[in-house]
């Protein structure tokens, strides 16, 4: 069980270092999705900003990492 739960944090480290640093290199990269119409309203554009939604994906596996380190050490 203990090498299970070493495997999951590798893996949720290697997670948060390859998002993060992912998100760094891309933090100016800014997808926009084209308006389009539902039912006959023309809609905004929705803009996505690449490089922060990356830095947020490896801020939620950091946190998953820590929930999987508290949970580790009180059993």
């Amino acid at each position: 069980m203990a090498a299970k739960l070493d495997l999951i944090g590798l893996i949720l480290s290697a997670m948060f270092i390859g998002f993060f640093i992912a998100g760094l290199t891309l933090i100016d990269v800014v997808f926009t999705i084209a308006p389009f119409t539902i039912y006959g309203v023309e809609t905004a554009p929705i803009t996505i900003n690449a490089g922060a939604l990356l830095i947020l994906i490896s801020l939620i596996s950091l946190l998953l990492l820590a929930s999987k380190k508290e949970r580790r050490t009180t059993s």
